[in-house]
């Protein structure tokens, strides 16, 4: 069995915090609400380290966590289409902050670090699916003073070459930008990128831009064992159906966009879920593409 698929689960209850997977931001809660999402992390997986993390933001000035019972985990967990994983998969990989953790009563992870391999429901190994933890990493006052931030490596072996974006140009966290960099430069340059593809689908000359997204198509193709072209069509037929059904592209302006970049400064977007999206007449219903780019040079690739 190849075709092994990851996907990050997060749970949580009384808590802030944000979870990541190798620099890409899965789930963050701000003001602490109850959380159960997973999200399939294909795309993001690595050939060789990969990098599971939590960072829990302080409840108060007095307490991390909205109490005792509080908590939040997130879980690594490979699953497969022919089931031999089990229902719900396997876990390689799981942290949790809880009241224990922080009181030093309890770890953020009961695995050692170590090689192990994946067992199916049959108990016998899937050849060479081997992993490795590593040490578990924990941090207090971090990033911010009263923060935890918890963390394990994790090493995959996979069919999956090297990702573009993995040795695309850093773009530094918007934060860190002067207002020169961002209003001259990185604003300007990222916003045509997003022009093209909007005036594309203005005029409905979807031919136009399909190979602005052929690296993020294939990509995806391979990510999820699909044959090529799999995903080129799912897009193309996404645009054509918006076009079809009478919805309306809403219009971009550059004076009313916030800039956003991953956490490992590979990729980046504009706006929060999405600067390029349909809606109906009343404005009721509303889809939107959810565009990341990655930056080469003085060029913007669409990656994801």
């Amino acid at each position: 069995m190849k075709n092994i698929h990851y996907r990050v689960e997060v749970k949580s209850e009384g808590s802030r915090f944000i979870v990541l997977f190798n620099g890409h931001k899965i789930k963050m809660v701000a003001e602490g609400e109850p959380c159960r999402v997973d999200r399939p992390v294909n795309p993001y997986v690595l050939s060789g380290e990969n990098n599971l993390e939590i960072t829990v933001y302080p409840w108060s000035d007095e307490k991390l966590l909205s109490n005792e019972s509080s908590f939040v985990t997130a879980a690594l967990v490979a699953y497969d289409s022919e089931g031999r994983l089990g229902k719900g998969g396997k876990v390689v990989a799981e942290l949790r902050c809880d009241h224990g953790v922080i009181s030093g009563t309890k770890f953020s992870s009961e695995v050692e670090p170590g090689i192990y391999k994946l067992v199916d429901d049959d108990q016998s190994d899937l050849g060479s699916m081997q992993f490795v933890l590593g040490s578990l990493s924990q941090k207090m006052d971090f990033p911010v003073d009263g923060a935890v931030e918890i963390s394990r490596d994790v090493g995959l072996s996979t069919s999956f070459s090297p990702w573009g974006y993995i040795t695309s140009d850093t773009i530094p966290q918007v934060d860190d930008m002067s207002d020169a960099e961002f209003f001259d430069e990185f604003l300007p340059s990222i916003f045509k990128a997003y022009e093209k593809i909007h005036g594309a689908l203005k005029r409905k000359d979807i031919d136009s831009i399909m190979p602005l997204f052929q690296e993020r198509n294939s990509e995806m193709d391979i990510a999820f064992y699909h044959e090529p072209g799999t995903y080129e069509k799912k897009l193309r037929d996404s645009f054509q159906s918006e076009i079809d059904s009478g919805m309306i592209l809403a219009d971009i302006d550059i004076g009313y966009v916030q800039g956003k970049v991953s956490e490992n400064g590979k990729l980046a977007k504009l706006d929060d879920p999405y600067l390029i999206y349909f809606h109906n007449e009343e404005k009721t219903i509303f889809n939107g593409y959810d565009i990341w780019f990655r930056r080469k040079g003085d060029r913007w690739i669409v990656s994801r």
